[in-house]
């Protein structure tokens, strides 16, 4: 540990004082914005520098999908895979501070401070990155409010008397959940890294993207948490309600009878009628008459080299597709290739098209098959594992 610490810093950038709070957004301050996305590569510079553990579904991955989109400027979709990390990364001083830049450039301010604070607290030589981390969030913030009087630090957490959960009549899904999140907000919620609304933030997000098997996710990993932790009803409301939308989502009904029959014991299940009574009945769209098939490509042929963008291919429901991207891979066709920064090498049969990756990340594990195809605008890299998580890679040409 102090061999990392003395690490720290010597690469850590000197601290200076805190910024002027900005008058301008961040968007509009080139400045602020360059200071921000500079001290996001130095921390990831610093990351890496301490050889973390990236083999695939550690949570060295998962930080290098999220290090993808905030370097995209992608702070919302960055908070996926940093919520998917969940209990794994408790301990792991950079998936805390990764997360302050994601809220910073969300304009969190508060949930920003929490998570650097968190991420110091674990290992102190990140404190250099307060001060443009603090800078850049009060840029983005929206107008704060008039401030009110201290909130006591006893009060409890839940609806209060002049909040009461009292849900309107919805008539979409949309409506509904923007009536859910309301109602939840309304509770004045604990807010900090994996507490039950940082949760709660994540399953909204994938249920709006009608995402609902991540959102399902994200509550079972709720529910553990709070055996940990002292679990309030209204928590356990809401994630009893949060389940229920995630399988009316997916068509479930059964299961959509059992979330809210859970959710009938709770004191707040009277204020919360017009939305379980709207995913009683909720039906999901219909799917999409399937596209008139081509004929399809056959693998093999001259290997085009390029940068191809990678998805993991997910169904969504009624024949949707809910796929996750994950990173790009570039190939060059003299048998090496790149992906997320780590070189490799490779070999090809033009014949069958089967594509073996020698060394690199994807020999860690290695895929089952990877094959080319080319298309008549496209390039095309499928690579299958052996437990059926398969990849797509794509390339315009």
């Amino acid at each position: 540990m102090k061999r990392l610490l003395f690490l720290l810093c010597l690469t850590l950038p000197l601290s200076s004082a805190p910024l002027a709070a900005a008058q301008a957004s961040a968007v509009n301050d080139p400045k602020l914005t360059h200071a921000f996305r500079t001290a996001l590569l130095d921390a990831e510079r610093v990351w890496l520098s301490t050889n973390p553990d990236r083999s695939f579904l550690s949570v060295g991955n998962d930080l290098e999908y999220a290090l993808g989109w905030l370097k995209s400027g992608k702070y919302v979709e960055a908070m996926t895979p940093l919520g998917l990390i969940g209990a794994k990364g408790a301990d792991d001083p950079f998936v805390h501070l990764f997360t302050a830049f994601a809220l910073a450039g969300q304009g969190k301010a508060h949930e920003a401070q929490g998570a650097l604070a968190n991420a110091v607290r674990r290992l102190p030589a990140l404190q250099a990155y307060t001060p443009t981390i603090t800078a850049y969030v009060r840029a983005a913030a929206s107008p704060a409010p008039s401030q009110d009087a201290p909130k006591p630090a006893t009060q409890p957490v839940g609806p209060q008397p002049s909040s009461p959960l009292n849900a309107s009549t919805v008539k979409s899904m949309g409506a509904a959940l923007n009536e859910a999140e309301r109602l939840w907000k309304a509770t004045r919620p604990s807010t900090g890294m994996f507490s039950t609304n940082w949760h709660v933030e994540q399953i909204l997000y994938n249920l709006r993207n009608q995402n609902p098997e991540g959102a399902k996710i994200q509550i079972d990993a709720a529910r553990s948490a709070l055996k940990q932790t002292a679990q309030s009803e209204t928590d356990r409301a809401f994630l009893d309600l949060l389940d229920a939308f995630a399988a009316a989502q997916r068509g479930q009904r059964t299961l959509v009878g059992q979330a809210l029959s859970a959710l009938a014991t709770s004191p707040h299940s009277t204020g919360l009628k017009p939305l379980t009574e709207f995913l009683r009945t909720y039906q999901p769209p219909k799917a999409a008459p399937a596209p008139v098939k081509t004929p399809d490509a056959k693998p093999g042929g001259p290997l085009m080299g390029g940068s191809y963008s990678c998805w993991l291919e997910r169904p969504g429901i009624n024949g949707t597709r809910n796929d996750v991207p994950r990173g790009t891979l570039t190939l060059k066709t003299n048998g090496t290739y790149t992906y997320m920064g780590k070189g490799g090498t490779y070999r090809y049969n033009a014949q069958t098209g089967l594509l073996v990756f020698t060394s690199g990340f994807f020999t860690n594990p290695v895929p089952e098959r990877t094959t080319f195809i080319k298309h008549p605008r496209t390039a095309q890299i499928d690579i299958h594992w052996a437990y059926a998580n398969d990849w797509s890679c794509g390339m315009n040409y």
